[in-house]
């Protein structure tokens, strides 16, 4: 392929930057910022080390997030596209870099495995409070009151209900739900009432989204459904993933673009997003079929899990799309 046509490929699918490796200078401060690169030879090797045996291989128009560069800034450790959680290097003069990589930490083979982006936090639960064991329990939504009629009011979560029982009243006080909840929740007698609350323990509900894991595609890279692609080619891929979930799984759902663009890329059909359907323990759709794409590319693909409380979780994974007549 001639430079031209290799420039005209790269810039096709949205990638804009300065080319990584040859006569780049790095230097400055250091961040963990990952930087999009994408692979413009046919065929390029992963190696665990830089410039060690390769693992496996890239191909031209791949996209991987960059987290460090080799001291002599040869190599570049990007995201091991198998392997979310691994790190993997590349020839650093055979992509091109969206962005800048000067600041890229320098790292070897034995520490790269600990940059990249890390994990939120962990949402923090609330702690219970232990109630006597002759306590009656009423729940309300995701809310317990306990009642033990003389004994002294406790406060067991900061942030929960207000629980008054009024002059005249009876039985077990409710309280409201966890979503009006005010800030310092206190529980009051009032004079002349026949129950008294002793205390009130708010438990939080599920404010965590689905886990979903073995998010993958079979086979990884498919074809245009154009030209002679569609006789002997892969033209669609499986995709496949377990979900799980406290409060059960409401929704799976697919959706795909291109790798440096913004904007949905519709199949064949025009669609540009699928439901997946449970089917033995895992939740299941096709990708595809694409039609003319012109260039080799990278489909991100991003599965999208609810749960029956709305809370929503992601996981992201790459397919590589070919060109029939570049493939």
């Amino acid at each position: 392929m001639s430079g031209a046509r290799m420039w005209l490929l790269l810039g096709g699918i949205g990638v804009a930057g300065v080319a990584v490796g040859g006569g780049v200078g790095l230097s400055g401060g250091f961040t963990s910022d990952p930087v999009p690169v994408v692979v413009g030879l046919t065929r390029v090797p992963m190696s665990q080390c830089p410039g060690g045996a390769p693992t496996g291989w890239f191909h031209r128009g791949d996209g991987v997030l960059a987290v460090a560069r080799s001291k002599d800034d040869k190599f570049l450790a990007v995201r091991d596209p198998r392997d979310l959680g691994g790190r993997v290097w590349l020839d650093a003069g055979v992509v091109r870099a969206k962005g800048s990589v000067k600041n890229l930490p320098v790292a070897d083979c034995g520490d790269v495995g600990t940059i990249g982006v890390g994990a939120g936090p962990t949402p923090s639960q609330p702690t219970a409070t232990t109630i006597d064991p002759s306590a009656t329990t009423t729940s309300v939504d995701g809310a317990t009151t306990t009642s033990v009629a003389g004994a002294t009011p406790t406060t067991a979560n900061a942030g929960g209900p207000t629980t008054t029982a009024k002059a005249g009243s009876s039985g077990t006080t409710k309280p409201t739900t966890p979503s009006s909840t005010t800030p310092g929740a206190t529980t009051t007698s009032v004079a002349g009432a026949t129950t008294t609350t002793a205390a009130t323990t708010t438990i939080a509900g599920d404010t965590t989204g689905p886990v979903i894991t073995g998010a993958a595609a079979a086979p990884t890279t498919i074809y245009e459904d154009a030209g002679t692609c569609s006789i002997d080619k892969a033209l669609t891929s499986a995709v496949s993933a377990t979900v799980t979930d406290t409060s059960g799984v409401s929704s799976v759902t697919m959706s795909w673009k291109r790798f440096g663009f913004e904007a949905p890329y519709p199949d064949k059909a025009g669609l540009t997003s699928k439901p997946l359907t449970l089917s033995k323990g895992k939740y299941k759709a096709t990708l595809g079929s694409f039609g003319n794409v012109g260039a080799n590319t990278t489909l991100v693909v991003t599965l999208t899990a609810k749960d029956t409380k709305n809370n929503t979780s992601t996981a992201t994974f790459n397919v590589t799309l070919n060109d029939c007549y570049f493939g």
